[in-house]
């Protein structure tokens, strides 16, 4: 009985309504999100970028199939490079890259305050020395270019 009585306290303070504090999946609610599909070479953008927030990064990976060294090594990246107006250049891996180091985090890109435009860019790259192959998803060269609200 009074295994019974300890599984139905459990049972209600798991069911609990939830908190009012911001959790980690929905801290960044206000945050944008551009997607990269196979679908179509045109991103798609939802949200608007502001200063002091971030920008999540869908990225499908089939979009740069080339460079995908499978042998006795997986060893191969796709990193996300970006820029803010004509500031310096960020490179991390995205997430799920079996080659990647450092990581873009979860949380995204973070946008600093006063700045107008991102532009980003893709690279898939072999590496570990075992090839030296690199593709490029950049708009032919153009890059993805976004407009950052004030």
């Amino acid at each position: 009985m009074r295994l019974l009585s300890c599984l139905a306290v459990l049972s209600l303070v798991a069911c609990a309504a939830p908190s009012s504090e911001a959790t980690s999946s929905d801290e960044y609610t206000e945050d944008a999100r551009v997607r990269f599909t196979t679908g179509s070479w045109e991103p798609t953008w939802s949200g608007a970028l502001h200063g002091g927030h971030h920008v999540q990064i869908d990225y499908d990976f089939d979009r740069l199939p080339q460079c995908r060294n499978q042998g006795r090594l997986v060893s191969w990246v796709v990193e996300v490079s970006w820029q803010f107006d004509d500031g310096p250049i960020t490179t991390v891996a995205l997430p799920g890259s079996p080659g990647s180091a450092t990581v873009l985090p979860d949380s995204g890109i973070a946008i600093p305050e006063g700045k107008h435009q991102l532009a980003m860019w893709f690279q898939n790259r072999a590496v570990g020395g075992y090839d030296d192959c690199a593709a490029w998803d950049s708009r032919y060269g153009a890059n993805y270019v976004h407009a950052i609200q004030d």
